[in-house]
């Protein structure tokens, strides 16, 4: 087993020379077996370890039982430990959560704390290809696809290892007994009231005995599998991001021309990905939704996720945002600059820039955001038009249209900046006096 792990550590590409490794050890048959391979391998992969063990006050004289024989062990091997008491029951209830999610949480918490402390590389938690084939199980139940199929990664956020997913439970209790090493056991795993317990407990052997006595290795082909689908589409969803998506602060935007070009499965990978940019991760992101979510065909439909995540079609673009942290805009400054006629006529171009007749303006400059009613003569045009008609011919995005700056005058809009000036501000070649124009955006998150 020792060999198997040292390929997987090595293959995954798992630990550094020099590292400091959390483990999170409950003293049950899993973690045991972790940081006791791990600790007959530090001294070749150059490690230092620290455990971790998180009594969650669930099982009252047993967890205490546990915490006591984890002491004792990392007492008799020399590895520092980090206790934490948690009462896992009132956190779960105050969340709204299970006591295993709640359980989870906690742990994951903690482990962070530590390695944060002790200025640590990884955190290595003890799941074994039994895990995996359950885990996948699950994913399936709930209607996954390729990810939720590929299960359990051998390594998370570059962070998190799981340097005994290659070795079976079979295995690790086989271990176990050479090296005469007594687990704790919990005993809630043999009861039946989770949905991994079931699986493990029910499910699995009834398959075994009337379909595969073989079904672990079968699941785990395909999980094999699913693994190597995942990586081709983690590559080529980088591909699609570099050519469709444009990110910005909690919005992503992506081409419609390019993404309607794209297959269905395609089009769903990069909704997802433009969605968990935003939203932070995908849970509660149903399949069901991704499909509502490309029925719509309506410029300026939109549909909300959650409070946390609004998706619009626009005329030419996909708009994935965070409604809630829209951003602020602070009235940008305005910068001038006087000019006669040939020296203008010196000066290239730029676009940042615009040129107007200075003695068109009236008054003072200010700089605003559109208002009912708003009309201006665009260059080129003789008659007035309606700014909203205006935004429309130019197909700019109804949620984009309150953050387009408008340089005024006293008496009429001067420049819709990015877009056109008013017709009668241009330059002609009656021109004298020549005033140039920049404004210089200021962006704030609320």
């Amino acid at each position: 087993m020792i060999e198997r792990v040292r390929n997987t550590i090595v293959k995954q590409n798992m630990l550094e020379s020099g590292d400091t490794v959390v483990l999170g050890f409950s003293g049950g048959p899993d973690s045991l077996a972790m940081l006791h391979v791990l600790h007959r391998l530090r001294q070749e992969f150059g490690l230092d370890l620290v455990a971790v063990h998180v009594n969650h006050m669930l099982r009252g004289e047993d967890a205490d039982a546990d915490e006591q024989f984890v002491r004792r062990y990392c007492d008799g091997i020399e590895v520092p430990l980090e206790v934490f008491h948690v009462d896992v029951s009132a956190i779960a209830e105050s969340l709204g959560m299970s006591f295993e999610e709640a359980g989870r949480k906690v742990r994951y918490e903690k482990f962070d704390a530590v390695l944060k402390a002790y200025n640590a590389q990884k955190i290595a938690v003890g799941q074994n290809a039994n895990d995996v084939v359950e885990t996948a199980l699950i994913n399936l139940f709930r209607g996954a696809g390729v990810d939720g199929l590929a299960s359990t990664a051998y390594n998370r956020n570059a962070q998190i290892i799981r340097p005994l997913l290659d070795v079976t439970r079979t295995e690790i209790e086989a271990y176990l007994d050479q090296n005469q090493l007594t687990p704790c056991v919990d005993k809630t795993n043999f009861e039946v009231d989770y949905t991994r317990n079931k699986i493990r407990n029910e499910l699995l052997p009834y398959l075994k005995a009337h379909f595969n006595p073989s079904i672990e290795s079968a699941l785990m082909r395909t999980v094999s599998l699913m693994r190597e689908e995942k990586l081709f589409w983690h590559h080529h969803l980088e591909k699609l991001k570099k050519e469709i998506c444009q990110i910005e602060d909690n919005r992503v935007r992506l081409s419609d021309p390019l993404f309607m070009k794209l297959s269905c499965a395609e089009q769903k990978r990069l909704l997802r990905y433009a969605i968990e940019t935003v939203k932070g991760n995908l849970i509660d992101v149903s399949s069901d939704q991704i499909d509502s979510i490309l029925k719509i065909r309506r410029t300026g439909a939109y549909v909300k996720l959650s409070h946390d995540v609004k998706i619009t079609k626009g005329y030419d673009e996909w708009i994935v945002e965070n409604p809630k942290q829209r951003r602020t805009l602070l009235p940008p400054f305005i910068r001038t600059e006087y000019l006669k006629r040939e020296d203008f006529e010196r000066l290239g171009k730029n676009d940042l820039k615009i040129a107007v007749d200075a003695d068109s303006i009236i008054g003072e400059l200010s700089v605003r955001t559109r208002k009912p009613g708003d009309r201006f003569k665009p260059f080129g045009m003789e008659g007035f038009k309606k700014l909203k008609d205006f935004f429309i011919d130019e197909k700019i995005p109804r949620e984009q249209r309150d953050e387009i700056w408008l340089v005024c005058d006293d008496e009429k809009i001067i420049w819709v900046y990015d877009y056109r000036i008013d017709n009668r501000c241009r330059i002609t070649k009656d021109t004298e006096n020549i005033l140039m124009i920049a404004l210089e955006t200021v962006v704030e998150n609320d």
